[in-house]
């Protein structure tokens, strides 16, 4: 059942009850003013004034059906820390039986890993791990969510460092992709795979996956990613002038989105690989300004960890070690700091 049929299905039982009150009718009529609302806050106050008239009525799948909503627009607002917090406590909510077969119950779960990727992949690892295992034994007819979840679990994998688990989600994220029609999951699962290739330097796999996913591109950030990604690709194999030709079109679709982690990491990428390492540094420069106070507490001491690196690449140590403080305050807020204290480490020697 897929979550506007549920939905659907959910508004025609209300209407089928002789019993029905106004109270009941309330968290649908709440729930539309939401999603007709354009400010990410604005959708906020109605998702939750909609889920309590829910639980006013004692109806526990829409208020679970409102949490998920509830932790993607508190993730668009930016608050990426206070929607982890909620994801998780709907998450454990979800696990009951008698959400068996819901769409929400999936969408919690998987909206769960997402987050935990965004705040912390190195201190959520165990968890990130468990929640698609516990996805997959619940998702076995729903290879949609599949490419979603696998997805995920490829990134986390992957910015991990942890290439051949990486690998072996990719796989699965293929076999689901494979039995859902879907071409933006297909464009989708072609720049997650560029990606891994690229943290391997199999540029020439990079080219082909990246000019397969561009045939049907995918939503904005990912539409971006896969044209960074072919000129860092074609600057790799010897043709710097189409490298920055490709570089120049991702500017259209970052001109329509909020630039992801995977934006700014292959942005400064090209840009170092270009030897411009002043380049390098304002754009990390920027995504550690845009992720102040967001709660995307790992993006936040990566990108301090690439400036102290870069700075000292520079030659201007005095820098580096600025940057090194900040990056040390950042990662007070991980789960797990030591990797960065070891990185930094690493830098200094």
């Amino acid at each position: 059942m897929s979550v506007w049929d549920w939905y659907q299905h959910h508004a025609e039982r209300l209407e089928a009850n002789p019993d029905a009150t106004a109270t009941d009718w309330m968290k649908f009529e709440l729930f539309a003013e939401a999603t007709e609302a354009e400010d990410p806050e604005v959708k906020l106050i109605y998702y939750r004034e909609s889920k309590d008239a829910a639980l006013a009525c004692g109806d526990k799948e829409f208020a679970l059906w409102c949490d998920a909503w509830i932790g993607m627009e508190t993730c668009s607002a930016g608050l990426y820390g206070e929607s982890l917090r909620g994801l998780m406590k709907a998450a454990v909510e979800a696990r009951h039986a008698r959400y068996n077969g819901l769409p929400q119950q999936i969408m919690v779960n998987v909206l769960t890993i997402d987050r935990m990727g965004d705040v912390d992949p190195h201190g959520y690892l165990d968890e990130i791990e468990k929640g698609v295992e516990y996805l997959d034994s619940i998702c076995q007819d729903e290879p949609e969510h599949g490419c979603v979840y696998w997805s995920n679990l490829a990134a986390v994998y992957t910015e991990v460092g942890m290439f051949e688990q990486a690998t072996f989600a990719v796989e699965r994220l293929l076999r689901c992709v494979q039995r859902h029609s879907g071409y933006e999951y297909y464009s989708s699962a072609c720049m997650r795979m560029a990606v891994l290739q690229a943290s391997l330097g199999k540029w020439h796999a990079v080219l082909e996956l990246a000019e397969e996913g561009l045939v049907n591109p995918p939503k904005p950030s990912a539409h971006a990613t896969l044209l960074i990604g072919r000129a860092r690709a074609l600057l790799h194999l010897g043709d710097p002038e189409a490298a920055a030709t490709s570089f120049r079109e991702s500017r259209n679709p970052l001109s329509s989105c909020e630039p992801s982690s995977l934006n700014y990491d292959f942005a400064a990428a090209y840009r170092e690989e270009s030897g411009d390492l002043h380049e390098a540094i304002r754009v990390r420069e920027n995504q550690f300004r845009d992720t102040e106070g967001k709660g995307r507490h790992w993006e936040r001491a990566k990108s301090g960890l690439e400036l102290t690196r870069l700075y000292s690449l520079q030659g201007n140590q005095q820098a580096s070690e600025r940057w090194a403080q900040k990056t040390r305050r950042a990662s007070s807020e991980l789960r797990e700091p030591e990797f960065v204290a070891a990185a930094l480490e690493k830098i200094r020697h």
